[in-house]
């Protein structure tokens, strides 16, 4: 019984990720802006690249901070790294594209 508890105890230490869950960050959006950009297109940096003319990295990096774009986090996990979708609704990418464009 020992041993069990002991490799139990060592698995946690060794492999933090599988006994501990991490909690979704909650995002400041409001059920207004929500229902809004629920009908209307939303764009991958990788089509608004090709749009704009620009690399998709570039793209990742103007909207990363900007209100309503939603963000997918899949978290690290023991032998897979992280990953983040994103997904730019039509309105919001005519914004910030008025706002370079200025």
């Amino acid at each position: 019984m020992r041993f069990i508890f002991w490799l139990v105890l060592e698995a946690s230490r060794v492999f933090p990720l599988m006994t501990r869950h991490k909690t979704m960050p909650t995002v400041p959006y409001t059920l207004e802006q929500a229902s809004a950009h629920t009908g209307e297109k939303h764009y991958t940096p990788k089509e608004l690249a090709a749009l704009w003319g620009m690399s998709s990295d570039t793209v990742r990096r103007i909207f990363e901070d900007v209100p309503g774009v939603l963000k997918i986090d899949r978290p690290e996990q023991l032998h897979k790294r992280a990953y983040r979708s994103i997904f730019i609704p039509a309105s919001v990418a005519a914004e910030v594209h008025l706002r370079l464009a200025a």
